[in-house]
């Protein structure tokens, strides 16, 4: 008996089943169809409580701490941004200086190499050649360089120089407005030309910092040179653009060797040479 009245509370009969007046009504069954419609799920407390502290957590702006962590790594993000693009740029400035540096080295040194070469064949095929050069002894005296290249086909000793004269010279000045120089070139045409006493002066470089002439001859090197022409000349130079500093050194032979003259200098005495002008 006991079990059939607990199996009776749990298990009400069809007709308290339908009925949609009992609380307790789980299905209620519909009074035209067999089919059954469930009763709509209500949340329960636990539930109700968690909506409503969501509702509770909803706020508008950020607190001072938030705000300061943003600003902070908004900072840090800048900043490795800006590290980044200043290295790009720092590398791309020092680059576009050597590649300056290096055009303008290889154009000077081409430049005068050209001259000297078409300057030393002379001697042995007609008229004659006077390299008339001086060279700096220190880095405070670089005005004092100068670099003559002449050649005449009747050479009127010394003094009366004849319209058919060609020469062009090299010197060295001082820039007004920075610790550097620039190197001249000054031209005096050949016959084939209108002759101009003096010729006409060009600057070609105005980042000098150094400039240095080396002349070997028979009997040794030499850095003053009055008359004749030299075996080889060398040649030695240092450019300076903003800071960055490039040497240049090279020396020129003569493409047909001068009269009298025979054999070049070794490769230590080449060396001793470069060293004692780069010193």
């Amino acid at each position: 008996m006991k079990i059939h009245a607990l199996m009776a509370s749990m298990f009400p009969p069809i007709s308290q089943a339908g009925d949609p007046r009992n609380p307790n009504c789980l299905v209620c069954a519909h009074p035209r169809s067999s089919m059954y419609k469930w009763k709509p799920f209500k949340p329960s407390l636990p539930l109700q409580n968690t909506a409503r502290d969501l509702r509770i957590c909803g706020r508008d702006g950020f607190t001072l701490l938030e705000i300061l962590i943003a600003l902070a790594m908004t900072g840090l993000i800048l900043g490795t941004l800006l590290v980044v693009f200043t290295g790009m740029m720092s590398s791309s400035a020092y680059s576009s200086r050597k590649a300056e540096l290096y055009q303008t080295g290889r154009a000077v040194m081409d430049l005068i190499c050209a001259d000297v070469r078409g300057f030393l064949p002379l001697s042995s095929l007609e008229g004659e050649v006077f390299f008339q050069g001086i060279t700096a002894v220190s880095n405070d005296d670089q005005e004092a360089t100068r670099l003559s290249l002449i050649t005449t086909n009747t050479l009127t000793a010394g003094i009366g120089r004849n319209p058919f004269l060609s020469e062009i010279g090299y010197s060295v000045k001082k820039n007004p407005k920075d610790d550097l120089y620039s190197l001249w070139r000054r031209a005096e045409y050949p016959p084939s030309l209108p002759y101009e006493e003096g010729g006409s002066e060009v600057p070609i470089c105005r980042i000098l910092e150094n400039f240095h002439l080396g002349f070997i001859t028979s009997s040794g090197t030499n850095h003053h040179l009055i008359r004749g022409a030299p075996k080889a000349v060398i040649l030695s130079f240092t450019l300076n653009l903003e800071g960055e500093r490039e040497h240049f050194v090279t020396m020129v032979r003569p493409m047909v060797e001068p009269v009298g003259e025979t054999g070049l200098p070794d490769p230590s005495v080449m060396k001793r040479t470069q060293t004692s002008v780069d010193g």
